[in-house]
């Protein structure tokens, strides 16, 4: 009975004698390398561990081996498909009653989705910790870095009708492109203003969006877009992804990008709020310096800050 639980479990749960040659294995650990238990024996199975991995899990296997203590570490692993995954490997020496170990046992737990949070957190942070000309640019590359996507691009609606963007930053294949203005009528984006909500299309973007011409451009396969909103509810721009292969963890993409959306609106409204200064401030200043009377202002220790055209003219 707690054979056929070990083999049940999704757990890579693993057996080896007292010099690490693992001799058992249960058949998820095969399902996700494809190493068999010949393969995995005198340390066979470091060579499914990520290089950058190897050396120092292989010490600390050795030192715990040496030390008769219970072995801990993290590690990527690569699957079939060639891409690597996240473990976090434990093992306890079972031991002898003269003190010598007998053998191991231990069980390699599946975390890249923690992992992945981790990696989507720090990239949340550093895409979203400054301000000004820079913030969007690293904005979209962090976007794209926490998604694992091709392109990732931020927009904000230049009309009244909704049917505008101009894009503020372009992430595409590790670089940054130049800005654009584009209609949206024929483009995913173009659903996600019409609609005022996230739009997913997990693949076959450009089946769905056949007049998107640069769907084609990007080889797209995927696109979800969140629409962006302002703190009086106006719809101000729009935030999505693209990527030229299926989306995989849709629930995970959309927890993500939601919280990238309401980052990039409260910049876009924190943009606009500073232009519309600066814009009032200069009217002010032609105002008072059209004015036929006298201004100036004056700190407190007698300073001129201020003097409009008509008291320089007087006064000279």
């Amino acid at each position: 009975r707690y054979r056929a639980l070990v083999m049940a479990s999704s757990e890579a749960v693993w057996q080896a004698n007292a010099w690490g040659e693992g001799f058992f294995v249960t058949p998820s650990w095969q399902q996700l390398t494809g190493q068999d238990v010949n393969q995995m024996r005198e340390f066979g199975w470091l060579e499914a561990v990520h290089p950058d991995d190897r050396e120092r899990a292989g010490r600390l296997w050795e030192r715990a081996m040496l030390e008769k203590r219970a072995y801990e570490n993290e590690l990527r692993v690569r699957a079939g498909d060639g891409n690597y995954r996240h473990f976090y490997v434990h093992a306890v020496p079972i031991l002898t009653p003269n003190g010598n170990v007998h053998e191991w046992v231990g069980a390699n737990v599946d975390i890249t989705e923690r992992k992945q949070a981790e990696q989507a957190l720090q990239d949340l942070v550093a895409g979203t910790g400054v301000i000004g000309e820079e913030f969007f640019p690293a904005y979209v590359r962090h976007v794209a870095a926490a998604l694992d996507v091709y392109c990732a691009t931020v927009a904000e609606v230049t009309d009244e009708q909704n049917s505008r963007l101009r894009t503020l930053a372009v992430w595409v294949d590790q670089r940054c492109e130049k800005n654009y203005e584009y209609d949206v009528v024929d483009a995913p984006c173009g659903q996600v203003l019409r609609e005022g909500r996230l739009f997913c299309c997990r693949e076959s973007v450009q089946e769905r969006f056949p007049e998107c011409r640069s769907l084609g451009d990007l080889n797209a396969v995927s696109y979800m877009g969140a629409p962006l909103f302002n703190s009086a509810g106006q719809l101000i721009g729009n935030l999505c992804i693209i990527d030229n292969k299926p989306i995989e963890d849709e629930r995970r993409a959309k927890s993500i990008l939601e919280i990238f959306a309401a980052r990039a609106a409260a910049e876009i409204e924190r943009k606009r709020a500073e232009e519309a200064l600066r814009e009032s401030q200069a009217l002010l200043k032609t105002i008072m310096d059209n004015c036929p009377a006298m201004i100036f202002l004056k700190d407190t220790q007698g300073r001129y800050l201020f003097a409009n055209q008509e008291f320089q003219r007087l006064t000279g």
